[in-house]
């Protein structure tokens, strides 16, 4: 089976009842997040809402500073919201405000929301930064096969090792380092390391792809074969939700949004 309808049939197999009940498969609704600068707070969203539909490429433009990076994490169940809540296909990802305890919150890596939000980060979401976080001792390959390492864990690993390299290999060769399998991050151009790491947030098959301002470190030419992949993933049912400073790049999306004084509003 191909990639392409292993995808399609993945996504699929998630029921879609919640999502045409609710109005999207991933949404954020009264998203609130501060950060605390010395004596000063600064509020980064106010109850931003945000719905997205399976299949959907939706970009999210605001200035440096303006809270995107932050949204995209509090989407990704990587930062808690101080407001608000997350819902993946009309599951919650965060635990009740009111219920959130002092007592809870030392207990909050046994809960079952806690629970969840690692399944989402292990399974559903796939994640691409600016920075393309690679190690540097491991080669293209072992970069990319680590992270099936670490979703398997030890006693599964010996049984299911063959299956999670082909994965790696086709994954590779998906984004065109097919090549460059042996060599290690410093052997590699900017463009080159960001193929990498778009192939380590595929490999397991996420149902939604986030991507962090994915164009940020690299030229116009390498930027642009960033963004083809990602169009190409796209036009195979891919949910992506990317954000970005820059028009050009945001218009490649089927909607783009502005985040702006804490909130979103297409423009």
């Amino acid at each position: 089976m191909s990639n392409a309808s292993q995808r399609e049939r993945d996504t699929t197999a998630v029921g879609a009842s919640a999502e045409d009940a609710r109005g999207g498969f991933l949404r954020a609704e009264g998203i609130s997040r501060t950060y605390r600068l010395g004596r000063v707070d600064v509020p980064v969203l106010r109850r931003a809402d945000l719905s997205v539909r399976r299949g959907e490429f939706a970009a999210i433009m605001g200035k440096s500073g303006s809270g995107k990076s932050t949204l995209l994490h509090v989407l990704g169940a990587l930062d808690e919201p101080q407001e608000g809540q997350v819902f993946v296909n009309g599951e919650p990802v965060y635990a009740p405000k009111e219920r959130r305890s002092f007592r809870a919150r030392a207990l909050d890596v046994l809960s079952v929301h806690e629970r969840r939000r690692n399944r989402l980060r292990r399974d559903t979401f796939g994640f691409v930064f600016q920075f393309y976080h690679l190690l540097p001792e491991l080669t293209v390959f072992e970069n990319v096969l680590v992270t099936e390492m670490v979703r398997t864990g030890v006693l599964r690993w010996p049984t299911a090792r063959s299956g999670a390299r082909r994965r790696v290999s086709a994954e590779l060769e998906r984004v065109g380092l097919s090549h460059r399998l042996a060599h290690r991050p410093s052997e590699l151009s900017g463009g080159e390391r960001q193929r990498v790491a778009i192939a380590r947030a595929l490999v397991h098959r996420p149902s939604v792809l986030l991507a962090d301002e994915p164009t940020g470190n690299l030229d116009a030419t390498s930027g642009a074969a960033i963004l083809a992949i990602f169009q190409a993933l796209h036009a195979e049912g891919q949910t992506i939700v990317m954000v970005t400073h820059d028009a050009t790049v945001a218009a490649c999306a089927d909607r783009v949004l502005h985040l702006d004084d804490g909130q979103l509003a297409a423009k």
